[in-house]
C-alpha cells in the first residue's frame, strides 16, 4: 500500500505543516504496540494497520498523520518481542502529545488504537477526555474495528483473521502465512516479569486484567485463518474503516 508522503508529518517542511493545519486543523495519531502476533505476523502489526487506516482517512478528510506511537499500555506484555509501558507513562504521554498538537494549531485529534484492550483504552481515553474538557479540543479515541461492515468481518481478535488481512493489504511483505501453524498453541514468553511494573497508573480493576494476560501460557487459533486471509478482504476492510474514520473526524471539526 503506497502512502502519500505529503499526508505524513515527518515528510513535511514547517511551511507545509503550517499550510496543512490552516487548511484542515485535524491530526491523526495511529497508536499500535510492538507485540507478539504469532509466527505469521510482524511485531508491528498493530502500528502498520493503524497507520494505513489513518492515512486512508486523511486522504478523504484532509489533515496530518503522525508517525505511529509504539509507547502503548500493557497487553500481552510477557510474550516474545513485545514492548509495553505502564499506564502512568502512557497517560502522561497522551496528555503532553495533545498539548503539543494544540500548540501547533490542531483543533481536532483522532487517536486510533491499533492495539486495543481495556488498559490501552483507559490510558488514552482518560487523559484525552480530561484534556478536551480543559481546552475545548475535539477528540476521538477509537479502535475503528466497529467500522467494518458485517459482510466484511473476519473471525479472530488478536493475531486473528482481521488483523492478518489488514496487515496483508497494508504491508504485504510483512506477512508470511506459510508460517502459520494452528497447532502451535504454546506462547513464547519472557519469564520472571512483575505485573505491578506495568499496572502503575491504571485503575485498580485493571491490575487483575494485566496479571491475567501476563500469566497466560496457551493460545487458541482458528484453524482456517490462512485460508480466509486474503489481500482483497484486507483492502476492503481498510477502505471501509478509513471512510468511517474520516466521517467521524470531519464531524469533530463540524
Amino acid at each position: 500500500m503506497a502512502l502519500n508522503p505529503k499526508l505524513l508529518w515527518e515528510n513535511l517542511t514547517p511551511a507545509e505543516l503550517d499550510a496543512a493545519v490552516q487548511a484542515t486543523p485535524l491530526a491523526y495519531v495511529p497508536a499500535g504496540s510492538l507485540e507478539w502476533h504469532g509466527q505469521h505476523l510482524p511485531l508491528g502489526c498493530d502500528s502498520i494497520r493503524a497507520l494505513a487506516i489513518c492515512h486512508g482517512a486523511a486522504e478523504i478528510s484532509g489533515g496530518v498523520v503522525l508517525p505511529p506511537l509504539y509507547t502503548t499500555a500493557p497487553g500481552f506484555s510477557a510474550y516474545r518481542g513485545s514492548l509495553f509501558f505502564s499506564g502512568r507513562l502512557v497517560k502522561a504521554l497522551v496528555d503532553e502529545l495533545l498539548r503539543e498538537l494544540r500548540k501547533v494549531g490542531f483543533r481536532a485529534v483522532v487517536l486510533l488504537l491499533g492495539h486495543a484492550g481495556k488498559a490501552q483504552d483507559e490510558s488514552f481515553r482518560e487523559p484525552a477526555e480530561a484534556y478536551g474538557e480543559r481546552y475545548g479540543m475535539k477528540l476521538l479515541v477509537t479502535t475503528g474495528m466497529e467500522l467494518i461492515p458485517e459482510e466484511l468481518r473476519a473471525h479472530g481478535g488478536h493475531a486473528g483473521a482481521s488483523e492478518t488481512v489488514q496487515c496483508l493489504a497494508a504491508r504485504p511483505g510483512s506477512v508470511d502465512l506459510s508460517r502459520f501453524d494452528p497447532n502451535a498453541t504454546t506462547l513464547p514468553r519472557y519469564e520472571g516479569l512483575n505485573p505491578a511494573t506495568y499496572s502503575v497508573g491504571l485503575s485498580e480493576e485493571l491490575h487483575g486484567h494485566v496479571r491475567t494476560h501476563m500469566a497466560r501460557t496457551e493460545w487458541a487459533w482458528s484453524p482456517d485463518l490462512a485460508e480466509v486471509s486474503t489481500v482483497e478482504l484486507g483492502e476492503q476492510q481498510l477502505a471501509a474503516m478509513a471512510r468511517g474514520l474520516a466521517e467521524q473526524a470531519e464531524a469533530l471539526l463540524g
